[in-house]
């Protein structure tokens, strides 16, 4: 890392000819927006020519993402990003070609207009959020006129199928991956550098990242009575936390982090690497929000996804879209289900999504969640094998399209042809 004094943003630029960006983070929902936008940054940065400034509100938490970042500066460099401190000590006045608008949290208003006053004309580019539904392959590149303000402002919408903006996927990533899926040691030594003893051979080992939900309890009652021991990792948040009262309840004492076949660890914060391999390292995958759902698909490893918990729940569109473009994504090129019935990964698809859907509370009481919960994990647990396949397959298909920040990339610069 380096730290520089306020020049201009083109003095990182190794050739005139790149294009300017810069990204703007607005950090609402905690760690997800900030490792969207650092990672969209570092990509375009390191793989696509483009000299990059990074706008971060809460420098604080992309430094618990990435521990060489230094909260305390208004200004440094990290793998050839310039992060900077929002909102700026002072107006810019070195305005860039492309400002991206992350999450459409909206530009400094003095910013937005030197932006428009800019010659030649610069693109603002809304980058929306995560979706599998129509709505969003629709409005992916469309124009979004300003109301007051003559500027090229356009959606870009990441999304699963050819038809949206892709997903966030560095290079390297899959043989990554794959590598470690080769080394019998790979998932002994994640934990040996955790400090922490391997998972017994026999347990499946279950990650737990999520927002609060009132289906725990349901869902390690289940792992407890199950037949089969799971290793259940928490990661630090109120869900962990939950986990481990609920745990030291079953057990009637305060320090208990087992009750019949399911034990559990507690784990400490993993910054971005660590937390690849510690989806890398699990049988499936609990994960919330955008980023972590997006490095569980790249870790081949089924998937429960828990979206962020909306009024009238209004986040269960969403996950249905998602489960419609898994399962086609999957179901590609296979073979349909013949006289004996539906094909084996139709039956664990269906046992998948009917845990996806318990987990997010889709149509249910909140008094009524943990008993959905508890009556779908058994048939998804039973179904791993398949859905293991099946992860592994929807890996392979989302990586044969290109990533969302070459397909970014290329439209910014057809737009600025």
């Amino acid at each position: 890392m380096s730290i520089l004094p306020d020049l201009p943003s083109s003095t990182l630029a190794s050739s005139p000819a790149r294009l300017r960006c810069d990204v703007f983070c607005h950090v609402v929902d905690n760690f997800g927006d900030a490792a969207v936008c650092w990672r969209l940054a570092r990509s375009l940065a390191a793989h696509h020519g483009f000299a990059v400034r990074l706008w971060i509100d809460r420098p604080e938490v992309l430094a618990a993402l990435q521990p060489a970042v230094d909260p305390a500066l208004d200004r440094q460099v990290l793998d050839a990003v310039d992060i900077r401190r929002l909102p700026p000590s002072r107006p810019s006045t070195d305005l860039p070609d492309v400002a991206i608008d992350a999450f459409g949290n909206g530009l400094p208003a003095a910013y937005a207009d030197a932006l428009a006053a800019r010659r030649p004309r610069a693109l603002w580019i809304v980058l929306e959020y995560l979706s599998a539904e129509d709505w969003a392959a629709g409005v992916h590149g469309l124009a979004s006129p300003h109301p007051s303000l003559d500027i090229r402002r356009f959606f870009f919408c990441p999304g699963f199928g050819v038809e949206g903006g892709g997903l966030l996927r560095e290079p390297g990533l899959v043989e990554a991956r794959e590598a470690f899926d080769a080394d019998a040691r790979a998932r002994a030594q994640f934990w040996d550098g955790l400090g922490l003893a391997q998972p017994p051979e026999a347990s499946t080992v279950v990650s737990l990242f999520g927002y609060p939900n009132p289906g725990l309890p349901g869902l390690l009652a289940s792992m407890a009575a199950g037949p089969r021991p799971v290793l259940l990792a928490l990661s630090p948040g109120a869900l962990g936390d939950a986990a481990v009262g609920w745990l030291a309840t079953a057990a009637g004492r305060a320090d208990a982090l087992a009750a019949g076949s399911l034990q559990a660890r507690r784990l400490p914060f993993l910054p971005q690497p660590g937390y690849d391999d510690l989806l890398r390292a699990s049988d499936l995958n609990f994960v919330r929000g955008e980023d972590s759902l997006v490095r569980a698909l790249w870790a081949a490893r089924p998937l429960c996804w828990q979206l962020y918990p909306q009024q009238d729940d209004a986040q269960c569109p969403k996950l249905e879209a998602f489960i419609g473009a898994a399962g086609r994504l999957c179901d590609d090129g296979m073979p349909a289900g013949g006289s004996d019935g539906p094909h084996p990964a139709a039956h664990a698809h269906a046992a998948w999504a009917r845990l996806q859907r318990a987990w997010n509370g889709c149509g249910l009481a909140p008094a009524a969640r943990s008993r959905a919960v508890a009556d779908a994990w058994q048939p998804a647990f039973d179904a791993l094998p398949v859905l293991g396949q099946r992860a592994g397959r929807l890996a392979r298909q989302l990586a044969s399209a290109p990533d969302l920040a070459a397909r970014l990339a290329g439209f910014c610069r057809d737009q600025l042809k």
